[in-house]
């Protein structure tokens, strides 16, 4: 499944298009966010996955491919930033509505 794709340069935090809440924390992915399923930040090589996003995949998420990760999940309305910091390589954040109210 492909996911729609947004891709910015900005070196500001990332909100969610869904709840308008911080993807980030100063401790962390925001992981009260029932609409963040995932961070992928390409220059530390670090990650961060939901557990709905680990639910829609076979494969250990922190080994796969952004493409890999797309073709795995059959989630609705999920959607991509890709985000060039400028300095940090380029980060991605994965969103989609929530199954359940804010």
């Amino acid at each position: 499944m492909s996911f729609p794709t947004i891709e910015v340069t900005c070196s500001q935090p990332i909100f969610s298009p869904f709840s308008g809440l911080p993807a980030e924390l100063e401790d962390g992915p925001n992981i009260e966010d029932k609409t963040l399923l995932f961070i992928i930040k390409n220059a530390s090589k670090t990650a961060y996955f939901s557990a709905r996003m680990s639910d829609q995949i076979e494969d250990d998420a922190t080994s796969m491919v952004v493409e890999d990760l797309l073709e795995s999940s059959s989630i609705n309305g999920a959607m991509l930033i890709e985000v060039d910091t400028g300095w940090d390589g380029i980060n991605v954040y994965g969103f989609a509505p929530s199954e359940e109210p804010l």
